[in-house]
């Protein structure tokens, strides 16, 4: 609930990291990788970080961030998310693979994804 006792809105922001790119993921296009629905031939045969920031929204149409997970995805010659990846899981403290955080010019990237998500919510309030 928000101070004025209005239930809190949530969302997830996805980003895939790779060699200092940040790509955002819509959330229906990351549901769509997962499910096998769609793929990123450009990311064909690539192992890349995967960031997650499980975002609220406020009032005044602020994000916060709620929680964040970092790791690795590996993508399949046609694109798609591997689910079982070649290279095993290498888990640190609150289920965040440490070789997978951002850089702190990647997380400036991801909150301008983020400010910019903002900017489309409140478009669409």
């Amino acid at each position: 609930m928000t101070a004025s006792g209005n239930p809190s809105a949530h969302r997830s922001l996805v980003f895939l990291l790779d060699e200092g790119s940040v790509i955002p993921l819509a959330h229906d296009a990351y549901v769509q990788l997962a499910q096998g629905q769609k793929s990123l031939p450009q990311l064909a045969n690539r192992r890349v970080r995967l960031a997650d920031w499980y975002v609220e929204l406020l009032e005044g149409q602020q994000l916060r961030r709620v929680s964040e997970w970092y790791g690795w995805v590996c993508f399949d010659a046609e694109g798609r998310l591997d689910p079982a990846p070649d290279r095993p899981a290498v888990t640190g403290t609150d289920n965040v693979d440490p070789t997978a955080l951002p850089t702190p010019d990647e997380i400036e990237r991801m909150r301008r994804c983020m400010s910019h998500a903002q900017g489309q919510q409140e478009g669409s309030a």
